[in-house]
């Protein structure tokens, strides 16, 4: 996989040079929405979860009207979360929700921003997130793990009933 990375960069650096060639006065690297998420993604992929956050936030800063900020935005939340950095997965998968609610992503970042207030010990945000997303979103994949995470979190909170 780091063949994968640096082969992206490769490709980046590449499509600067192109760019430099068209504008001879000025220096420019030329970076595209899909570039740049192909490099978040391979740091993510590659466990390099820091540099996924640090290439996702780029995307999101220089494509803030990109009809895949969204997925930005999960991804964010994703490599966050497996980096063990609740607090920013929480806020991440939170923005997907109040910032994008027709996402294709919208019921994996509840689960997600539901398993990391847990991991944070909030108790009652984990359950009201995984109500919603049992409640709202029954169809999804994901409805059915709100339900037994909640079940698990009632229990871990000594409520049997």
């Amino acid at each position: 996989m780091r063949k994968t990375v640096l082969l992206l960069l490769a490709l980046a650096l590449v499509l600067g040079r192109i760019g430099m060639d068209r504008v001879q006065a000025e220096e420019a690297v030329l970076l595209t929405a899909d570039v740049q998420l192909k490099i978040a993604d391979a740091f993510l992929d590659e466990a390099e979860y820091y540099r996924a956050v640090t290439e996702f936030k780029r995307f999101l800063i220089l494509f803030p009207d990109s009809r895949r900020a969204d997925y930005a935005l999960f991804r964010t939340g994703m490599a966050c979360y497996r980096g063990e950095e609740y607090e920013s997965a929480a806020r991440a998968f939170a923005s997907v929700r109040e910032l994008h609610p027709g996402s294709v992503h919208q019921e994996k970042s509840r689960y997600y921003e539901a398993l990391s207030c847990w991991k944070l010990k909030q108790y009652a945000q984990a359950e009201a997130v995984l109500d919603v997303l049992a409640e709202v979103y029954p169809e999804s994949e994901e409805a059915p793990r709100a339900l037994a995470a909640s079940t698990v979190l009632a229990l871990e909170r000594g409520r049997p009933a």
